[in-house]
């Protein structure tokens, strides 16, 4: 490969090595109790080796951690493309009209992503909802993503909201969005990510002034 650096073929391998054991840890979960699955059973699944394996994960409860630690960053990564834009809009913007267009026309193609996200893993997600991941729920997928969005995010009430308590809206937000997750887990996904993100911004749309005032300097 002239012209590739070594590192970054090998971060290559590492990544598809890395996606491989873990698709197959899913399918073997969805089919078999997590303490019935042998890292032997997940190699065979995939086609790697125990050194690879061991390379990147310590056991197949590391594994799992590993799953949904990814997995709990990438929501705050997707609520951080959120909240960015969204202050620099109600920063700049003067006019409300088009700021209210701007806002609802970001927050629906973060939504949207991340909805996109959850169906492209949502066997991970059904595997939460049916408590078939030991120490995991979407419960307590919920939590950390409270605890992370409370660490990350410095939210500042102002005008009619400053009486809000933040760390009460930190809280129902994370939850929120958990909440119609396991609506589209329990409708068996048959709605499009498209339709669910839709559906979410039309039915949150009154709380975007709220966020708008804990969002201001």
């Amino acid at each position: 490969m002239r012209g590739v650096p070594m590192s970054s073929v090998q971060g290559s391998a590492s990544s598809r090595s890395r996606r491989a054991i873990i698709a197959s840890f899913l399918d073997l979960l969805s089919k078999y109790p997590f303490e019935k699955i042998s890292i032997q059973s997940i190699l065979d699944q995939c086609g790697y080796s125990r050194g690879t394996f061991y390379s990147q994960f310590a056991d197949k409860t590391d594994l799992l951690n590993q799953i949904m630690t990814d997995e709990v960053d990438c929501c705050i990564q997707f609520t951080t493309g959120y909240i960015q834009p969204y202050k620099e809009t109600y920063r700049q913007q003067k006019n409300e009209v088009k700021q209210a267009e701007d806002i609802k026309k970001h927050i629906l193609g973060v939504v949207s992503a991340y909805f996109h996200h959850v169906y492209d893993n949502r066997l991970l997600f059904q595997l939460l909802y049916d408590n078939r991941l030991p120490g995991h729920s979407m419960t307590t997928f919920a939590k950390e993503v409270y605890l992370q969005q409370r660490e990350h995010f410095q939210l500042k009430p102002s005008g009619p909201y400053k009486d809000i308590n933040t760390d009460m809206y930190t809280y129902q937000s994370a939850y929120k969005i958990i909440l119609f997750m396991t609506y589209w887990i329990e409708n068996d996904f048959k709605y499009s990510p498209q339709y669910m993100a839709d559906q979410v911004v039309m039915i949150t749309e009154p709380n975007f002034s709220v966020f708008s005032n804990l969002l201001a300097e």
